[in-house]
């Protein structure tokens, strides 16, 4: 996020010399092929996609386990994680104001589907019984830590600090999309007789009050359903930890009887 914060493109391709813009990147970025790719690829709901894919795909057990044993998947992993997310955060990015940047609404909706994501796989990680990914047995753990207590504490990365980064931008961006509009109030004195700069800036406060009536409506229905998303995402998985459990006390006797045997 810190990193697509500042839009370090234009800097960065400032910075290169000037051999390697004429020889690598104007070819590039002239390509058709490439250019249509790389406009799929900023599309809002493909990073949001990409990004939640890219976080569940590798906590999926055999994957994961696969990533850390193999060091081409091992790579592989770090490098689509690191790539969605700066594809996602780029997408959303502050900074970027409409028709440049996404609207408001569409930055919102980004948040809103991560954070559900990530509240979601990470309560359930967080809460259940048994050890997911028997790879770290193999290559051993730091300082010796538990195997759950490390795949928990993972998971409440995931849960916790993670969702709240993403609720920070939240705040963010509502606080910006707010001022925007007051911006556009004092700018209504300026206003030129065209139809589209009429609908912009309202001439009327009659006017102003409905077209901010309009806005907050969207932003206190979209707030309230994601409420209610989160209390639906709790009791899921509430649902799937009672269930995990019960497998898990069910499976117990005859694993602790196996174990009487054996010794």
């Amino acid at each position: 996020m810190l990193i697509a914060l500042p839009m370090p493109q234009a800097t960065l391709i400032g910075g290169m010399p000037s051999a390697l813009r004429r020889g690598a990147l104007a070819p590039v970025s002239g390509n058709f092929l490439l250019r249509a790719i790389f406009t799929v690829l900023t599309n809002a709901w493909v990073v949001t996609a990409l990004f939640v894919a890219a976080l569940f795909v590798w906590q999926y057990p055999p994957l994961h386990d696969a990533a850390i044993l193999d060091g081409p998947i091992h790579d592989v992993m770090h490098v689509t994680m690191p790539a969605a997310g700066l594809l996602f955060c780029g997408g959303y990015s502050i900074m970027r104001r409409a028709p440049i940047g996404l609207g408001y609404g569409s930055q919102l909706m980004m948040i809103w589907i991560t954070a559900l994501s990530q509240i979601g796989l990470g309560a359930y990680l967080a809460l259940k019984s048994t050890v997911l990914y028997p790879a770290h047995y193999q290559v051993g753990r730091l300082f010796g830590v538990n195997p759950l207590t490390g795949e928990v504490t993972g998971a409440f990365i995931i849960w916790v600090p993670s969702a709240m980064r993403l609720l920070i931008s939240a705040i963010i961006i509502i606080h910006m999309g707010k001022m925007r509009g007051t911006h556009l109030g004092a700018a209504r004195p300026k206003w030129t007789p065209s139809n589209s700069e009429a609908m912009r800036y309202p001439t009327t406060d009659a006017a102003l009050i409905e077209l901010a009536r309009l806005n907050n409506r969207k932003l206190a229905i979209s707030a309230v359903g994601f409420v209610f998303a989160v209390f639906a995402m709790t009791m899921l998985t509430g649902v799937l930890y009672h269930l995990n459990a019960v497998e898990h006390n069910h499976a117990l006797p005859i694993y602790a009887g196996h174990m009487v045997a054996i010794h």
